[in-house]
C-alpha cells in the first residue's frame, strides 16, 4: 500500500497517532507526508518499527504554484494538496487518509479495489446534503464522497487530464468544502462508492465494523465530543508507550 497524508504544523501530534494506528494494523510500503514547512521528528521511529519508507514533502513548495483560490477557509489548506498529487509524486494509485482518522483494522481492501474506470473511491457523505442549496443544482452529483478517506487513481486522473480540471475548478469559485466539493463535481460519475466500514463518522454514519474511524466534526473538542473518543485516546496511549520505549 502507498499512503498519503497531510497536515499543518499544529496537527503533527494528531498525524503521529493516526499514522501509528495505520501502520500497527497494516503492511504499508510507502507513506508520503505533506507537511507545512516542518520536519517529521519521529520519522526514524516509524521507519524502524514498521519497516516502511516515509517521504516528507513541504507542500508549500507546490501548493501556491497551482492553487490561489479557496486558501482562506476554516478548513486546513493542507487538504488542498490532494488536488495536485499528480504534479508532485509519481504514483499510479494512493490511499489518502485525513489525520483525524484512526485505523482499527486491515484496510487492504481499499488497496485492492479495481479502479480502472474510476478516478477515486470512498464513502458517501450524507452531511453535505444539508448544504445542497450552496451548489448550482445542475452541478450536484447524485451522491457525494467524503474526501477524508479516499483511494485515488492518479494514473487515470493524469491520463484523462482530470488533474488539470481539478486545479482549474478550485481556482474558479469559492467552495464551502473546497477540495471535497471540487472532487465531487469534477469526478461525478467516476467515483466508486464503498462501505462506511472504511470511513465511519458523523458525516458518513457509524459502522459496527469500522476499519477506519473518522473524527469529522467541528474541531473544538473534536476527540472528546466524538461518540468513539475512547478509541482515539487508547491509540494515543499505545503510541506514546511505543515511542517512549524506542527513545529509551
Amino acid at each position: 500500500m502507498i499512503i498519503c497524508m497531510s497536515c499543518t504544523k499544529s496537527w503533527i501530534k494528531y498525524l503521529e497517532v493516526s499514522l501509528f494506528s495505520l501502520l500497527s494494523n497494516n503492511k504499508v510500503r510507502k507513506v508520503y507526508l505533506f507537511l507545512e514547512k516542518c520536519d517529521f521528528e519521529f520519522k526514524d521511529f516509524f521507519e524502524t518499527k514498521f519497516n516502511v519508507q516515509i517521504i516528507v514533502i513541504n507542500y508549500n513548495d507546490y501548493l501556491h504554484n497551482f492553487i490561489y483560490n479557496n486558501l482562506d477557509t476554516v478548513y486546513s489548506v493542507a487538504t488542498l494538496v490532494r488536488l495536485i498529487y499528480t504534479k508532485i509524486i509519481d504514483e499510479e494509485k494512493i490511499i489518502y487518509l485525513d489525520v483525524d482518522t484512526i485505523t482499527l483494522g486491515d484496510i487492504s481492501y481499499l488497496w485492492n479495489l479495481k479502479l480502472d474506470n474510476y478516478y477515486c473511491a470512498g464513502v458517501e457523505d450524507k452531511y453535505v446534503y444539508n448544504f445542497i442549496d450552496y451548489f448550482d443544482l445542475n452541478d450536484i452529483p447524485i451522491k457525494c464522497i467524503n474526501a477524508g478517506v479516499m483511494v485515488m487513481n492518479l494514473k487515470k486522473l493524469k491520463q484523462d487530464n482530470f488533474d488539470d480540471y481539478l486545479i482549474d475548478e478550485i481556482n474558479r469559485f469559492v467552495y464551502k468544502f473546497p477540495d471535497q466539493d471540487v472532487i465531487n463535481k469534477i469526478c461525478a460519475g467516476k467515483i466508486l462508492f464503498i462501505s462506511n466500514d472504511y470511513n465511519s463518522s458523523p458525516s458518513t454514519g457509524f459502522s459496527n465494523n469500522a476499519r477506519v474511524m473518522h473524527y469529522s466534526m467541528p474541531k473544538f473538542n473534536w476527540v472528546k465530543d466524538h461518540r468513539y473518543s475512547e478509541l482515539w485516546y487508547d491509540m494515543e496511549k499505545e503510541y506514546k508507550k511505543a515511542l517512549d520505549n524506542y527513545l529509551k
